[in-house]
């Protein structure tokens, strides 16, 4: 993941999918703050989501390949597409 720049937040893509609610995004991030105190940084929240089991390591993968997809822009009005990240076609 080094290098990639997502304009979404894991919770927030998480969310959206209905993968997860707010109170367990909000559950993790708590835990996430309390164990921040490590010397190698914060848990990543799709980590601990996942240790919580409330996401699936599959239900990770398709967050983070979704926050990945680039949109695509109309040259003419601007309006924003994106591709889905399961079979490639091209949403809006």
């Amino acid at each position: 993941m080094v290098g990639r720049k997502f304009n979404k937040r894991f919770g927030a893509v998480a969310i959206e999918k209905g993968f997860i609610i707010k109170e367990e995004l909000l559950e993790a991030m708590i835990l996430q703050i309390e164990s921040h105190s490590n010397e190698a940084g914060p848990k990543p929240v799709g980590s601990i989501l996942n240790d919580m089991h409330y996401l699936t390591e599959q239900q990770i993968d398709e967050v983070v390949n979704s926050m990945s997809k680039k949109p695509y822009a109309c040259p003419r009005c601007g309006v924003m597409f994106f591709e889905c990240p399961n079979c490639g076609a091209i949403l809006r």
